[in-house]
Formats: structure tokens, C-alpha cells, sequence
């Protein structure tokens, strides 16, 4: 597969190249100063007559006494253990015993900001927030499944929020990978194939794009499949949708908790995992863990371990986030972005 990520490494030009790029063109080419050429031949001679008289020396020398090096590397890549794969066979170890260590608050605090810089909370600044201004003058807040559609949203603002909404998703795809890269402790090749598939994974959604009336209408047909029509829980559930739940109205492509459930969005349906990493996700299988509330859901794809020291408080959620493995908290997050300030609020209190 080829890296397209890696950028090719390219030769840097000497002085001498670089003042000719930038010479006036009446200018005649830079002269390199030196002794005569007559000179430079006469030493050249001299280092080549020296050069002979010490490979013979060399070579003597070493037919009298043969030197021992050290011991001959296999070869063949396929012969020698990387680092990464020795780490890939101890990942069900270190997913454990960094379950166990927890976080610092510090820590805790470090993977908020990250994801606050992404604009995947819902404070301001964030993609929700400037989607939802720039949809604010429909006033969706009791909009009903005819007035669904009959929504109309003129070329200028598609387009404003076609940009934002694919870059909003790519942003959570993003995310997604990296906490699946740090709790299963992806090789380098297995980061690349997750990148690529989590561009497919948006991609494929692209046409659901401002899709309301065909949402619209296959919920009036009784179309109300989940992984078919995002649009179903409003019709079913009597909830006025939000501007950023309108933008992919069929596959849920920005609502996180909705995407995370589809089958295609499974860690082992991104990219191709190890035994070691596997086990990690089927941890939970036969455990009798309690899980605290707020991660349920996650632990299908992050367990939850004996000997995480989580709070009973359901209200302590730095507590609970100090108890958590890193990608844990990433996923938290991700599934539930209002935890973001919630969190940083609740440090800034404790450290008062």
C-alpha cells in the first residue's frame, strides 16, 4: 500500500546552487576560488598512490589475524521481530495495566483541550455551534415531518455548510482513529489503513448530503430501519431535529452515537487486527465488570477492567475520568461532547 502521507524526502541544494537560483541574469556565474588546477592534479596523485598503500597494508594484515564482529542480523524483514510487533503481542497487558493506572488530572485535562482545538465539543467555536447559527433563521425547534419537507436551504449556504459538515465529520473519523490507535497500540500500517478507511467511511455518506425529503419520505413509508434512515427517531420519538441533524439526514453522519453503531464503524470492520488487539475488544464478552453509566456503550469497544477505581458518585465525572483508560475518555468524549466543558469546569472547581 503506498503511504500517501509520507512525503518524499528531497535533496537539499547546496549555497552554490541557491545563489545561482537567485543570481541576476547579467550577472556573470559565481567563480569558485582556488588553487591552480596543476596543484589539485599533483594531490590528487598523492591520495591515490597513499590510498593503494593502505588497502594492501589492510588486506595483509587481515589474512594474518581474522577479526571476530558482532554477530550477523537476519537479513530478510521477515526474519527480524519489529518493535511494533513486539508490542502488538503484549497489547492485552498494557490495555489492562494503563486501565488500572488511570489518568492524572493534568492528563484528563490534555485530552479536553485536544478535542476542544478540533471543534468537536458543542461550546462555542465549535462546528455545532456555527452550523446551528447558520441555520438559525429556519427555527427548527417545532418543526414537524411536512414542514421537514418542504425545508428548502438556498446554493450559498449548502455550500458553507457542506464544507463544514464533511470537514466536521472528517474531524470525528479523525478522532475515532486515534483512539482506537492508542488503545490497541496500531502498527504504523494498521494507522494507515484506519486513516483510509475512516475517508471511505465519510465518503460513502457523501450523497446523503441535504437529503431531507427522501429522508422525510421513507419515514412517512415506514422506512424506520436504523441503519437505513437516520431521520426515524424524530417521526418515532416526536423530537424536533437540530440544523446539524438535518445536514445528513439519512445515515446520521455528524450525530456520533448514532454512527458509532453501525456495523461498518466496528474496530475490526476498519481495519484488520491482530489476535492481541481482538481480545482486547472481546474482553467484555465474559466479564461481570459493573460499568459505569456514562460508559456504557464504550465498553464494546474499550472493556471496562477489574481493578479500574471508578466513583460511585454519578456526578464525579473527573473522578471517573482520572479511572479511564486515555482512548476511553477519547470515546467519552466523542459520544458525548457536552463533557467536554462539564469536565473542565469540574478541574477548575477542584483546583480552587
Amino acid at each position: 500500500m503506498a503511504d500517501a502521507d509520507v512525503e518524499e524526502e528531497k535533496p537539499e541544494p547546496d549555497l552554490d546552487e541557491l545563489l545561482e537560483l537567485f543570481r541576476d541574469p547579467d550577472e556573470e556565474p559565481r567563480r569558485k576560488k582556488g588553487v591552480p588546477g596543476s596543484v589539485w592534479v599533483m594531490l590528487a596523485m598523492v591520495l591515490v598512490m597513499g590510498g593503494a598503500w593502505l588497502a594492501f597494508v589492510n588486506v595483509m594484515g587481515g589474512a594474518k589475524e581474522k577479526v571476530t564482529g558482532p554477530p550477523v542480523l537476519p537479513t530478510k524483514v521477515s526474519d527480524r521481530e519489529t518493535r511494533e510487533e513486539q508490542m502488538a503481542m503484549h497489547v492485552v497487558e498494557d490495555y489492562i495495566a494503563r486501565c488500572k493506572k488511570g489518568m492524572t488530572a493534568q492528563e484528563v485535562r490534555w485530552i479536553v483541550e485536544d478535542f476542544q482545538k478540533e471543534g468537536l465539543d458543542d461550546g462555542p467555536g465549535s462546528f455545532k455551534a456555527i452550523i446551528e447559527t447558520i441555520l438559525k433563521h429556519l427555527d427548527l425547534s417545532d418543526a414537524n415531518l411536512q414542514e421537514l419537507e418542504e425545508l428548502s436551504v438556498d446554493d450559498e449556504t449548502a455550500a458553507k455548510l457542506k464544507t463544514l459538515g464533511f470537514e466536521w465529520a472528517s474531524r470525528q473519523q479523525r478522532w475515532y482513529s486515534s483512539a482506537l490507535a492508542d488503545g490497541l497500540r496500531l502498527t504504523s500500517e494498521q494507522k494507515l489503513e484506519l486513516r483510509a478507511s475512516g475517508r471511505r467511511f465519510v465518503s460513502e455518506r457523501e450523497g446523503d448530503f441535504l437529503q431531507i425529503k427522501d429522508a422525510v419520505s421513507d419515514a412517512r413509508m415506514g422506512k424506520f430501519e436504523p441503519e437505513a434512515n437516520f431521520m426515524q427517531k424524530y417521526s418515532l420519538g416526536g423530537v424536533s431535529p437540530s440544523g446539524t441533524d438535518l445536514l445528513f439526514p439519512r445515515t446520521g453522519l455528524l450525530d456520533s452515537w448514532h454512527w458509532f453503531n453501525q456495523p461498518d464503524a466496528a474496530p475490526s470492520a476498519r481495519v484488520q487486527l491482530t489476535p492481541g488487539q481482538l481480545e482486547i475488544v472481546r474482553l467484555q464478552e465474559d466479564s461481570d465488570v459493573e460499568v459505569p453509566s456514562r460508559l456504557r456503550g464504550i465498553e464494546e469497544v474499550f472493556p471496562v477492567v477489574d481493578g479500574q477505581k471508578f466513583p460511585t458518585d454519578y456526578d464525579d465525572i473527573v473522578g471517573l475520568a482520572e479511572a479511564a483508560h486515555p482512548a476511553q475518555l477519547k470515546l467519552l468524549l466523542l459520544l458525548e461532547p457536552e463533557a467536554a466543558m462539564e469536565l473542565l469546569e469540574a478541574i477548575e472547581q477542584s483546583n480552587e
